[in-house]
């Protein structure tokens, strides 16, 4: 009984709580769209499968909760306005986004746990030591990405792991620049998942809480959501081009083992930069071209503007099927690989 109460609210309550508030700033994206365009919706679910619970608005809305916290929809009636269309359909991934920048935002003014970006060490016949780091130097950018803490150091070289990396920084106040190739290692992490990542050498010192002011609070918020956007669409390029395996994918078993892991390590507090790395995934891959997702609404919206009247529906249809495969063996993917770190 006690594993079980610990296994809730240890990683499966934070997960559906992160979930839930990813599913609902996506679909809020698009009712709010459509409500801007005086669009008709006709419901709002959260979940999917059997009913909960629900009600209706003055608007003739039905607001529901449904039994799997696993996504959710919003039913707008659509009118020839392609352009209003297209605005609703693109506000869901917009808002996943906009969700990202507040949850770093909210971290930043909590206090955020990391070391400054000043190098305590460098590992002997390293990357980082052949290229000149020394103990003291302050890391500014790398890559042309801005530096606030160390772990953007190791968070950037674990998935860049296949290019160099020009690493700009501050010597007794003067500005220097070295470029370094990563080591690649295999390593395997806290949930046992194994990971092709880049080392350089570099060490930091103790962690502390690090709080911006205001300012520069948001600006971290705003620069740090576009890091993971670019490092999202990186990661899906390595795995398109085979630099990373497939093996590396994880779906609903592991983020919620994940969830959990941070939860427990790193407390509340990591758990938004977390959350923000997940909205941001569901931004992006919901904005690929696949036409069950929003990307492929957009596309075809797109493609009718072109011909300046609808697709025949039996290409709707076939495209729906195909995309809807296309994602089930996705997901049967991510499962597997998050089944064989349990079996």
């Amino acid at each position: 009984m006690g594993d079980a109460l610990e296994l809730l609210t240890g990683a499966i309550l934070p997960f559906i709580i992160l979930l839930s508030i990813i599913i609902l700033t996506h679909e809020a994206g698009h009712y709010l769209a459509a409500r801007l365009y005086r669009l008709p919706v006709s419901r709002f679910s959260l979940g999917f499968g059997p009913r909960l619970f629900g009600w209706h608005d003055r608007h003739g809305t039905e607001w529901t909760v449904a039994a799997i916290p696993l996504g959710g929809f919003v039913r707008v009636s659509f009118d020839r306005r392609l352009a209003a269309r297209a605005w609703v359909i693109a506000a869901g991934p917009l808002a996943n986004i906009a969700l990202a920048a507040g949850l770093l935002f909210v971290h930043a003014l909590i206090g955020i746990r990391d070391a400054p970006p000043v190098v305590a060490a460098v590992y002997p016949n390293s990357p980082a030591a052949a290229a000149g780091l020394q103990p003291g130097d302050h890391l500014i950018s790398l890559n042309g990405r801005g530096i606030t803490g160390f772990s953007d150091v190791h968070r950037y070289t674990a998935l860049h792991y296949d290019v160099p990396v020009t690493l700009r920084y501050l010597r007794q106040g003067a500005e220097r620049s070295a470029t370094i190739r990563p080591l690649i290692a295999t390593l395997t992490l806290g949930n046992g998942r194994v990971e092709t990542v880049g080392l350089t050498g570099l060490v930091g010192g103790p962690v502390e809480t690090l709080r911006p002011h205001l300012a520069a609070a948001a600006l971290g918020a705003v620069t740090g959501t576009g890091a993971l956007m670019a490092d999202t669409v990186y990661g899906l390029h390595q795995l398109a081009t085979g630099a990373r395996s497939y093996t590396s994918m994880m779906g609903v078993v592991g983020i919620t083992d994940t969830a959990g892991i941070v939860v427990e390590a790193s407390g509340i507090a990591a758990l938004l930069t977390f959350a923000a790395l997940v909205s941001v995934n569901v931004g992006i891959v919901n904005a690929l071209p696949l036409p069950v997702l929003d990307g492929g609404q957009l596309l075809m919206t797109g493609v009718e503007a072109l011909l300046r009247r609808p697709l025949p529906s039996q290409v709707q249809r076939y495209g729906n099927l195909l995309g809807l495969g296309l994602l089930t063996v996705l997901l049967l993917l991510t499962t597997w690989n998050d089944l064989r770190l349990l079996l």
